[in-house]
């Protein structure tokens, strides 16, 4: 059974002027979005729009006590997601403030079958805290909140509980065998206001007008925490029948926000083409690859960065020239060091783990902790030798740097495409030098952008081609990457996707 606690906290906020008229307003908490106190994105947002004119009251409150409100009038105002409504005499902003993306129930069909939400009547469904709040399941399922959802499909099979729920680009994350069956439950949704008073039509002509103002003063970008939240906000597509859905791959995991996300490479990379084809809009987005090529079966415009080509996808996309290649992972170590000086006296590009590690490790070289590149390097070296490396657990991409600048470790083995995250300065990349493995130095892997296989898809990746066939295009689509990257793996690089380009 569920436990709701069926209390509102009200939030005054700060007013200037006594002589201000109240404004309530009231949302679920969401961590970081709609936090208890006050603050959060869409708080934030609400605050620039009507705190000069009005005292503002923003309360949080439980979904359940949100529909009684509503009928009573309680409030100005509500955060809705999407307009539906049971009043006809509701009013909704025209403008949004976020687009939520769709919510994902991941469970084992062998041991139940979903069909409809009462399905999970008296199931146990594990998530993490953002959802507790959202009313999308049945009052009677056990709701079981974890901390993070990252391989929590373990405990669907070992039937510690029924189901999981997430958003679509953390599906890898709870589930990277793809052992279990995804199915949406909830559609992105645009984030709205909606006023159920008898001033909710003035009220929603003040939020309108303000919003378009503080978005062309640019000044909206700031409440959000990363560029791609904002993007995929989608605030100025406007036309559905010239929208392509740009789909990023989340390749990194957030220590801070217990979520995978996009490369910021990746981000420019989305912004750069946006801008060149001003015909048509991209709404940038970050999902599960599943969750991708699911919506390339049915839908004709979709398109995805940096996708590997198989022949399956083969068969229903439609792929451009390489838009990037992943380098193999290298031995990333400060110029000047011990590690570095050793081997460049040696005059070697590449190098041995095994003469580093054994019969006993001579540096501490770390990896992380549960990532891709172990399982990389687990194809080519032994686990007896990578035990010898120092793990690396809980440590966020931007705080390697100071580990190798402190002596904490001696080098860290990385992707090269990830070196952008772990340095703030692109100066300190002169700092940086990085050595080839030698049983991984051929391994690198060629991306693609894949859209849908229709005439809006192969229209995209005619005009994607022609960018990245043009020099001055390619210079801006990858100079900041390049600018980032160690001399090493800037050489190569060029080698690989430039030259031939």
């Amino acid at each position: 059974m569920r436990n709701w606690f069926l209390v509102l906290i009200i939030l005054p906020s700060i007013a200037w002027a006594t002589n201000k008229p109240l404004l309530r307003i009231v949302a679920p908490e969401i961590p970081q979005l709609i936090n208890t106190d006050g603050t959060g994105t869409y708080w934030n947002i609400i605050k620039a729009i009507y705190q000069p004119h009005y005292k503002l009251q923003l309360s949080t409150a439980l979904p359940s006590e949100i529909a009684r409100l509503k009928q009573e009038e309680f409030a100005d105002a509500f955060i809705s997601f999407g307009k539906n409504t049971n009043s006809v005499n509701d009013v909704f902003s025209k403008q949004h403030i976020d687009t939520r993306y769709s919510i994902h129930l991941l469970y084992n069909p062998a041991q139940f079958e979903y069909t409809t939400p009462s399905s999970l009547e008296h199931k146990v469904v594990a998530t993490t805290r953002e959802f507790t709040t959202l009313d999308i399941l049945p009052y009677n399922t056990q709701m079981y909140q974890v901390d993070s959802i990252a391989n929590i499909n373990k405990l669907v099979h070992n039937k510690r509980i029924d189901a999981l729920v997430t958003y679509s680009y953390n599906v890898h994350l709870s589930d990277p065998e793809q052992s279990l069956t995804s199915v949406e439950i909830a559609p992105a949704q645009k984030v709205y206001l909606q006023f159920p008073s008898t001033n909710g039509q003035r009220l929603a002509d003040e939020f309108d007008a303000a919003m378009a103002k503080l978005l062309a003063d640019k000044e909206i970008e700031q409440y959000f925490e990363k560029e791609a939240d904002y993007l995929h906000a989608n605030f100025f597509n406007t036309s559905q029948n010239n929208q392509i859905d740009w789909h990023l791959v989340p390749k990194k995991y957030s220590q801070d926000s217990k979520k995978l996300e996009a490369l910021e490479q990746e981000i420019h990379f989305s912004s750069y083409i946006d801008r060149q084809l001003s015909n048509i809009d991209l709404d940038i987005q970050v999902n599960s690859s599943r969750i991708i090529f699911e919506h390339f079966k049915t839908q004709d415009n979709q398109c995805a960065l940096n996708i590997s080509k198989t022949e399956e996808r083969q068969l229903i996309a439609y792929f451009s020239l390489p838009s990037y290649v992943f380098l193999a992972p290298r031995l990333l170590t400060i110029s000047g060091s011990k590690i570095e000086q050793e081997l460049s006296n040696q005059s070697v590009n590449t190098i041995s783990l095994e003469h580093l590690l054994i019969p006993a490790p001579q540096y501490r070289i770390a990896i992380i902790d549960g990532g891709n590149t172990e399982k990389v390097l687990l194809k080519s070296y032994s686990q007896d030798l990578l035990d010898n490396l120092v793990q690396i657990s809980d440590v966020p991409q931007n705080k390697i740097l100071p580990l190798l600048l402190n002596k904490r470790v001696d080098a860290v083995i990385v992707w090269p495409s990830l070196i952008p995250n772990i340095i703030a300065d692109s100066k300190v990349s002169n700092q940086l030098t990085t050595f080839g493995l030698n049983k991984l130095v051929s391994n690198y892997q060629y991306s693609y952008i894949a859209c849908s296989k229709s005439e809006k898809g192969l229209a995209m990746i005619e005009a994607i081609n022609l960018l990245l066939e043009q020099k001055k295009h390619r210079s801006a689509l990858f100079d900041e990457t390049l600018s980032t990257m160690d001399n090493q793996s800037v050489v190569q690089f060029k080698e690989l996707l430039v030259k031939p380009l």
